[in-house]
């Protein structure tokens, strides 16, 4: 903690509670994070076409369906 090293802890009556997270909070976080950069991979792998598609025209094509 002196550090700047986030800690996170399990057992609630830890002395150090106040300066860390619990670990329920942190892994519903961390699974918001995952959730979050799936969403971001498909959106982003949607939106890849190569050249010889765009020389086609089927990125508009699928843009304005």
């Amino acid at each position: 903690m002196v550090w700047g090293i986030p800690a996170v802890y399990g057992y609630r009556d830890w002395i150090g509670a106040d300066a860390a997270t619990p670990i329920d909070v942190f892994l519903a976080r961390a699974l918001n994070l995952v959730q979050d950069r799936v969403r971001m991979f498909q959106r982003l792998a949607w939106a890849m076409w190569r050249t010889d598609e765009i020389a086609t025209g089927e990125p508009f094509k699928c843009l304005l369906a």
